[in-house]
């Protein structure tokens, strides 16, 4: 409120007031994880030794039944020697408790072919299968689907 005061903004504003808040607790984050905050953006940098699609498949394709949750992928990631090293442990800015791989393990399952729900539980986490055969069926189906665009527009310079 004080913040709200000193700056002349309406300390009644809900929706500025959320906000404001939301981005104090990014800022601590960052600081708890020993960033150097500045008003210059940085530019993100990407790690080309991360395969998330590749290596939450791989998970799936070690568990019995290729069945598992967001959590059993997490421990097969961790238990990999090779992987386990490249893993981000910093929190996640916007949340104080998950760390930042974790978020990104969260938002490849819905990016990989083949991983659907089974429409069960396990506790508060949903259960997704792997299944190879629809996989390779919705890859044939990409490549069919990118082989007629190419050849649907032959005037810029698209050729089969």
């Amino acid at each position: 409120m004080v913040l709200f005061v000193d700056t002349g903004l309406d300390p009644d504003d809900v929706r500025r007031r959320k906000r404001l808040h939301i981005k104090v607790n990014e800022l601590r984050t960052r600081l708890d994880n020993g960033e150097e905050i500045s008003s210059e953006r940085v530019r993100f940098t990407r790690n080309r030794a991360v395969h998330w699609a590749a290596w939450c498949r791989k998970a799936f394709l070690q568990m019995p039944g290729y069945e598992g949750t967001v959590d059993d992928v997490c421990a097969a990631l961790l238990a990999d020697p090779r992987i386990a090293p490249l893993l981000d442990h910093r929190v996640y800015a916007s949340r104080r408790r998950t760390p930042c791989w974790v978020k990104r393990v969260l938002s490849t399952l819905t990016q990989i072919p083949g991983l659907v729900k089974t429409g069960e539980k396990q506790g508060k986490l949903i259960v997704y299968r792997y299944d190879s055969e629809a996989a390779e069926l919705l890859a044939a189906a990409a490549k069919a689907r990118r082989r007629q665009r190419a050849a649907s527009m032959p005037h810029l310079g698209l050729q089969q």
